[in-house]
């Protein structure tokens, strides 16, 4: 460290930032005439007095917390010297040699030959006081948030089940150089703090989206886009880029790239208008809209996104051939960030439907494979989509399409197999005729197109494989995603490094348990270690990414090693497996679930000392069940959902004990849970436990009738909850399955009907009247007046129940404008009428 640096640590930070402010003052003063060629250099360096009095100011709030901080004054003592450098290079006097002569200024312009060398240093002092201020920013709220950690004991206790605590030290080594981190010095912090800087760099990068989306809404009411050729990279032949050739950053090189990239694009905006290109700007939005992808924020990649797609529009309309194949591609990187957004894909499927138009329309004779290749991968992410969205058999003929096309474009090859390469030893190594086609199709599309439609072919084949897989045709399935494995195989060679992961994760899908008839263990063994291998090199680069995927290729392999008896190996797989779903999955119930497996992995093994230890600090907090009850009761929601969460996981990790037993607790927990959940109104959460609840409850009502009354609870809280859902094919499906499950209960206990049945069908009417499927809510009341029409009600709860269904049913055929309004009144007086001999219900 030079002396200056060595005398900064020294001194105090108040004393630093005063010195700063000091030599700014004096270099302000310097560009206070009114020469014209300095005047742009004056407003730079006021900026650089402005953002100093916030760094000042910012120091004095924190002084706390920054005053120890030794490497924040040598990120000081690094601006003096910066600052400094600019001051002799604007001033025209030689380097300071002394330090008590740098106080005596002489200002002096002679020696600024050209006014852009000016503005270049004072920009560039711009930039790193900025970076300075930010720096300093960010530190602080790295410090604030790890003693939030550290006082906080939630993490730890979890943690605590199974390993001792994790190190909280923090050194005073600079974490953060700008927004955005370096990777191999965060590595060496708690995950907490790792998580703390993700959270301030997406919030300092969102505000740089938030500033381009509002130039672009300037720009877009003041001017108008120019007519331009196409020129640069528009003017070479399109080809497809697969997602395993583009090379993508780690999580935190990429935000820092971002955060770079956001704010250039941010700067051409602020100059003239009339200088940017419409072409150049649309390329450089898409590429940022898909990048934020890969970093989930799916937000910001809509909004950057959109424009992207409006440029692009703009630009089709003189140049269509040029422009249309990268129009396609944006708007599915645009529905893919509508996906993202709350995982709902109603936003994207009609950005998907358009490009599958656009992708038909490009089928021509003049064009070339590459762009062809475009209607397959938009057709695959489309069956992804409506799979996603139940709708499994237009899901398979999409993936069909998609197939077919490959097909065609084979067939249309007439390649021979000598051009292709087959030999004939390579064929009596396949497996069978459809290995044999798959090694045939690789070869003809590399000749094609290397490497993309070989590629786009195994995503093809891999979404048409989960498409068979959701109809229930399992060898077919099978079948197609052995052969997208085959295609991975012929590709690994040329790509090493590129694609091992996408094999990895096709390995992993064919050894689904759908699939397990179709493999002998002694197969799929190896296959599963490979898994693990790959998963393993990826998750040592980056453990947040990679930790999931990782946690799950173990757990199959665990799965498989029981099932062929070697309980040793299984053991150390599950012990690994619970280890790893504490650090990267902050759900408890995959904790309890590993376990569980744990313990009973340590029983089979007659190891009961260790199963016995395992389970008892489970069993230490069997009671949270019941203090979430009272803690429901008293209003405090949030304390009751932790504790609902916890006797959860307590019932999953026993449920192998006991079953029967078990099995009527955890329904109980995830009633009780869900509950809580909807009077905290959190809706959505407690949506996704009911399918559960309501499933084990149906296991158990005819061995246990004891549990009618909490299954009739259930099935009635659960509908009410659905009726908060905005997701439309969600809430249906939801009623749906609660009217089928209501009919499996009214076989064993009929007197049920009303309170189970006749309800949900009321409810379901509602939803589907509120979804403007008249039609359907018509039909669903009228199953529930039928009923009524054969049995009378005749107790005051069932009247008024009636009555709702009555009004129900005139509220719908109002709504239909049905041609006899006499019909919906005639509906309403018979429910008026209904209640006549219960005069006490209103």
């Amino acid at each position: 460290m030079d002396p200056l640096s060595i005398a900064l640590a020294t001194v105090t930070l108040a004393t630093a930032v005063k010195d700063l402010g000091e030599i700014l003052q004096k270099l302000e003063q310097s560009f206070s005439k009114p020469a014209e060629n300095v005047r742009n250099a004056e407003m730079l360096t006021t900026q650089v007095r402005q953002t100093l009095d916030r760094l000042k100011r910012f120091c004095d709030e924190q002084e706390e917390i920054l005053s120890s901080a030794n490497d924040m004054k040598v990120a000081l003592s690094e601006l003096i010297r910066d600052m400094e450098s600019v001051y002799d290079k604007c001033s025209g006097i030689r380097p300071v040699t002394a330090k008590k002569k740098f106080y005596k200024f002489k200002a002096t312009f002679g020696a600024w030959k050209n006014r852009n060398k000016v503005q270049s240093e004072i920009k560039e002092l711009v930039n790193r006081v900025n970076r300075c201020y930010t720096q300093f920013m960010m530190f602080s709220m790295m410090r604030i948030e790890k003693r939030l950690v550290i006082s906080s004991d939630t993490r730890t206790q979890t943690s605590n089940i199974i390993r001792n605590e994790i190190s909280t030290t923090v050194s005073d080594e600079r974490i953060i150089g700008f927004i955005g981190s370096n990777s191999a010095t965060l590595s060496k912090l708690p995950p907490e703090i790792q998580m703390s800087s993700d959270i301030i760099s997406n919030a300092y990068l969102r505000l740089q989206i938030d500033a381009i989306n509002e130039l672009m809404e300037k720009l877009s009411s003041t001017a108008s886009y120019p007519v331009e050729e196409p020129m640069g990279d528009y003017l070479l032949p399109f080809q497809a880029s697969p997602a395993f050739l583009v090379v993508k950053s780690n999580q935190f090189i990429l935000r820092r790239d971002l955060i770079t990239q956001a704010l250039q694009i941010q700067t051409i905006l602020e100059e003239d208008s009339t200088s940017l290109s419409v072409q150049v700007g649309a390329g450089a939005l898409d590429s940022l809209a898909s990048n934020l992808l890969d970093l989930d924020m799916y937000h910001e990649s809509a909004l950057i996104g959109a424009w992207a797609v409006k440029l692009y529009r703009t630009l089709v309309i003189n140049h269509p051939t040029t422009y249309l194949p990268h129009l396609a591609l944006s708007i599915a990187n645009l529905a893919f960030a509508h996906q993202g957004i709350d995982d709902d894909v109603n936003g994207a499927l009609p950005l998907i439907s358009e490009c599958i138009d656009i992708g038909r329309s490009l089928q021509t004779p003049s064009a070339s494979l590459d762009i062809k290749l475009i209607l397959p991968y938009v057709l695959s992410i489309s069956a992804s989509m409506t799979s996603f969205e139940k709708d499994s058999l237009k899901s398979l003929e999409e993936a069909e399409e998609a197939i077919r096309f490959f097909d065609n474009v084979v067939a249309s090859s007439n390649f021979t197999n000598g051009e292709l390469q087959i030999a004939r030893k390579s064929v009596d190594d396949l497996d069978n005729s459809s290995n044999f086609a798959a090694q045939h199709y690789a070869q003809a599309l590399h000749q094609l197109s290397p490497s993309s439609a070989v590629y786009y072919y195994a995503e093809a084949l891999q979404r048409f494989s989960a498409s068979l897989q959701k109809v229930g045709q399992f060898a077919e399935a099978f079948q197609a995603q052995q052969s997208a494995l085959k295609i991975l195989d012929f590709l690994v060679p040329f790509h090493p490094d590129r694609l091992d992961l996408d094999r990895a994760r096709a390995l992993y899908h064919v050894l689904e348990d759908d699939f397990r008839g179709f493999l002998l263990p002694t197969d799929a063994l190896p296959m599963s270690q490979e898994s693990i291998s790959i998963f393993r090199k990826y998750f040592e680069k980056d453990r947040q990414q990679y930790g999931v995927e990782l946690c799950d290729v173990l757990w199959q392999n665990a799965a498989l090693l029981e099932k062929m008896g070697q309980y040793d190996k299984a053991l150390l797989v599950w012990k690994e497996v619970t280890y790893l779903v504490q650090e990267v999955d902050e759900d408890r119930l995959p904790l309890t679930s590993a376990l569980a497996k744990f313990s009973s992995a340590l029983r089979l093994l007659e190891r009961h000392d260790e199963a016995a230890n395992s389970r008892r600090k489970l069993l230490e907090a069997y009671s949270h069940h019941n203090l979430a009850y009272d803690l429901q009761l008293a209003g405090q929601y949030p304390e009751a959902i932790h504790e609902a969460q916890t006797s959860v996981m307590q019932y999953r990790t026993l449920a192998f004990q006991e079953p029967g037993q078990n099995k009527k607790d955890l329904a109980q927990g995830l009633h009780l849970l869900s509950c809580i959940l909807f009077n905290a109104n959190e809706y959505k959460k407690a949506f996704s436990q009911g399918h559960e609840a309501c499933d084990l409850y149906q296991s158990v009502i005819q061995d246990d009738p004891s549990i009618l009354s909490d299954y009739v609870e259930c099935i009635r809280l659960h509908i009410q909850i659905s009726e908060f859902s905005d997701n439309e094919t969600e809430s249906i499906e939801r009623g749906e399955s609660l009217i089928r499950y209501s009919n499996k209960l009214i076989k064993i206990f009929p007197d049920e009907r009303e309170r189970t049945l006749i309800y949900v069908t009321l409810i379901h009417s509602r939803k589907l009247n509120r979804f403007d499927r008249l039609t359907e809510a018509t039909v669903t009341i009228q199953e529930a007046l039928d009923w009524y029409e054969s049995v009378p009600a005749d107790t005051p709860s069932a009247v008024v129940l009636h009555r709702q269904c009555l009004r129900q049913m005139a509220i719908v055929l109002l709504a239909q404008g049905y041609p006899e309004p006499e019909k919906a009144l005639d509906t309403f007086e018979e429910a008026i009428n209904a209640g006549k001999k219960f005069t006490s219900d209103p």
